[in-house]
């Protein structure tokens, strides 16, 4: 099953994997707001967080910029919101694309590829 996020497969193109970041509560270290306080509170849910990290791989360099350019027209300001679908189809519902970040230059040699990292988050907690 592809990956998708928006219906669209963005990272198909290459291997990538999914990280599902920490949830549950978010602390607040008190010496934050008070240098005379100790310990942390909570303050509320810690917003789902899930990392994509992989590989774009395309026959030629432009086909690579191709692949970058369609990832890039999905991060909006405000950020686009949409459902996330994993290679397993676990759907992550309402996230927002919030990064892209290429990790390393690209490798060119029979195929063309670039390492990245692709951030989307859903605020206010799990979904």
């Amino acid at each position: 099953m592809p990956s998708s996020f928006d219906s669209t497969d963005l990272f198909g193109s290459g291997p990538h994997r999914f990280l599902v970041r920490a949830f549950g509560e978010q602390l607040l270290h008190k010496a934050d707001a008070d240098p005379y306080a100790a310990g942390e509170q909570a303050i509320g849910k810690l917003d789902g967080e899930v990392l994509v990290r992989g590989r774009l791989v395309a026959a030629d360099e432009s086909g690579l910029w191709g692949l970058v350019d369609a990832i890039a027209a999905k991060l909006t300001d405000p950020p686009l919101v949409a459902d996330l679908v994993d290679l397993h189809g676990r759907e992550f519902k309402d996230y927002s694309f919030i990064s892209f970040t290429p990790r390393h230059p690209i490798d060119r040699g029979r195929t063309f590829s670039l390492a990245y990292e692709a951030r989307f988050v859903h605020f206010g907690g799990w979904s």
